[in-house]
């Protein structure tokens, strides 16, 4: 897992803080250094994101090592780490990557006799695991 998700509590709170001063400063009238802090607060909140992204990326690729499943079957089996908001934007771009392929299933009639979309990793998705899992 990446070893510095757990910071991701602490840099947000340094980019809320790095906010919170920039609003301050603007309301004084000191605009240089409002500017300042509000350009250190965004590349702080970019940097949480892409980091938050690599690590929904690597839960989903570690589930799917396991075989093909389908979104929601990836966020039950996460205990709760993966959300229903997040795993489908995060598969379809690592489908866009290359990462993971799509198929779909039989018709079910619970869901009015759509089917299902499993998604399987790919070989590149097996090699970005392996270059990241230890990163």
């Amino acid at each position: 897992m990446n070893r510095r998700l757990p910071f991701f509590w602490l840099r947000l709170a340094v980019a809320i803080l790095f906010a919170l001063y920039a609003m301050r400063l603007a309301w004084k009238g000191q605009w240089f250094f409002a500017a300042f802090d509000a350009v250190a607060c965004s590349v702080i909140a970019w940097r949480l994101f892409a980091e938050s992204e690599q690590a929904r990326r690597m839960l989903v690729l570690e589930g799917l090592s396991t075989g093909a499943w389908t979104g929601l079957e990836l966020v039950r089996r996460s205990n709760g780490k993966l959300g229903q908001g997040t795993v489908y934007p995060t598969l379809r771009g690592m489908e866009r990557d290359g990462l993971v392929t799509s198929r779909e299933g039989m018709p079910v009639p619970e869901r009015g006799n759509r089917p299902r979309r499993y998604y399987v990793i790919t070989h590149e998705g097996r090699a970005w695991l392996e270059r990241n899992k230890d990163a």
